[in-house]
């Protein structure tokens, strides 16, 4: 019994102290809620001046910066504050932020490691996390300058993106409106998105201009947001143009170079306005190899099932067969497969109803077609195998699928007639 207990004690003091150790090796989160971390551009080029930020949640007493090597600090610490009031329920919250901030250049291209940076706060010594920025070689750029301004044509420009730019006809590609940018952008409006002339068009989703991304584009760094999303299928084959998208931009100019400050930047810049637009790009859209009778149009990877509401019925009532194609490629354009129904079944009517996503990759989801079906006289019938076609860019040929074959037994009004078979 007291081995036992030993051990148990053991076992709940080794708990302990693993967690207390987690707790004072974090590097943002510690137990008396003070919290500290680095901030700093995850990429930028050979020469540009960054910003890298220590802050907190409380004052900070000392920064001991560690060696940097491939940068050169120009400016630092310059110490902040600010406070920012939250209301919740009725309940207002005080949030303050310290920071320590320095100003540094990269001097040679690759990837390099911030290592942890050790902080001193309220005596408390506290490291952040380690963090990777990526350095690439600061191009030089030829001066195209927009009319009055000293931009260059590389410094904002838009671009059409194409997935795929070698289709089949019918097959979707991506067409993703970007805009990129290295000088600061104020404003963006009057997005001009082309008709896509020659295509059945879905857009995708809603963008957000508030969230900008980083992304290297000819060896130098942009900031960049996505304009709009197209879900492109070609309605014929050839080479098919696509014009330019239009948009026009607010882009601010710096005019001074701060010396001791980094909150007096809006007042060292001169607003311009742009009118931009894309170059023109092309769709090389291939005709498809000859198709089979059973095909309708799909292009991608499905599969069908088939089901029906009744197999035994009265002479004069409906059935529902009910025909459904699952799978991702052109969905919503494919057109109904057609039935051999019995010459003595009448169609009423047929309905589609769709279940698709739009993906960047394309159109995904179930399409059910509803066929109202009448028999028009008694007896055994038999509805046939149903085959659907479609073609496959992944092994280039056409697949076939099918459903099983319906037995329908139709029972005359009365009863009394003798039935036919009329199966097949």
């Amino acid at each position: 019994m007291v081995g036992t207990f030993k051990y148990l004690y053991n076992m709940i003091v080794k708990k302990i102290s693993c967690f207390l150790l987690m707790i004072l090796c974090s590097g943002n989160v510690f137990a008396d809620n003070t919290q500290v971390k680095l901030s700093i551009p995850n990429m930028a080029q050979v020469g540009q001046q960054i910003r890298l930020a220590i802050e907190s949640n409380k004052q900070i007493d000392q920064v001991n910066l560690p060696s940097l090597s491939n940068f050169e600090i120009l400016q630092g610490p310059i110490t902040s504050s600010s406070t920012s009031f939250q209301v919740l329920d009725g309940k207002t919250s005080r949030t303050n932020t310290y920071a320590s901030v320095y100003v540094l250049k990269p001097t040679k291209d690759g990837i390099f490691v911030i290592p942890p940076i050790e902080v001193i706060v309220d005596g408390q010594t506290f490291n952040t996390k380690e963090k990777k920025i990526k350095i690439v070689k600061n191009n030089s750029v030829s001066k195209t300058t927009y009319p009055n301004t000293e931009f260059s044509s590389k410094d904002v420009f838009v671009k059409i993106l194409l997935s795929q730019t070698n289709v089949k006809e019918g097959q979707a590609t991506l067409a993703t409106t970007k805009l990129y940018t290295r000088v600061p952008i104020s404003n963006v409006s009057n997005i001009e998105i082309p008709n896509f002339t020659n295509f059945y068009s879905r857009s995708i989703g809603e963008t957000n201009l508030e969230t900008p991304s980083k992304e290297v584009f000819d060896g130098d760094i942009y900031s960049t947001v996505v304009l709009n999303k197209t879900l492109l299928f070609p309605q014929k084959e050839g080479k098919i143009k696509i014009d330019p998208v239009k948009v026009s931009v607010q882009a601010r100019q710096q005019l001074l170079t701060p010396q001791e400050h980094l909150d007096v930047l809006s007042s060292l810049y001169k607003t311009f306005n742009l009118d931009i637009e894309s170059t023109p790009c092309f769709v090389q859209v291939n005709a498809l190899p000859t198709s089979p009778t059973s095909y309708s149009g799909a292009i991608g990877k499905f599969n069908v099932k088939a089901s029906l509401s009744k197999t035994d019925i009265t002479e004069g009532d409906t059935i529902t067969l009910r025909l459904t194609i699952e799978g991702k490629g052109n969905l919503s354009i494919l057109n109904r497969p057609k039935l051999d129904l019995p010459k003595d079944f009448k169609m009423v009517y047929s309905r589609s109803k769709d279940h698709i996503e739009i993906t960047d990759t394309g159109e995904q989801g179930s399409k059910t077609i509803e066929y109202l079906i009448k028999p028009q006289v008694a007896g055994d019938y038999t509805i046939p195998t149903i085959s659907f076609s479609y073609y496959s860019p992944l092994h280039g040929k056409y697949i076939t699928e099918q459903t099983k074959p319906f037995h329908i037994r139709v029972t005359p009004t009365n009863g009394k007639h003798k039935l036919v078979d009329r199966r097949r």
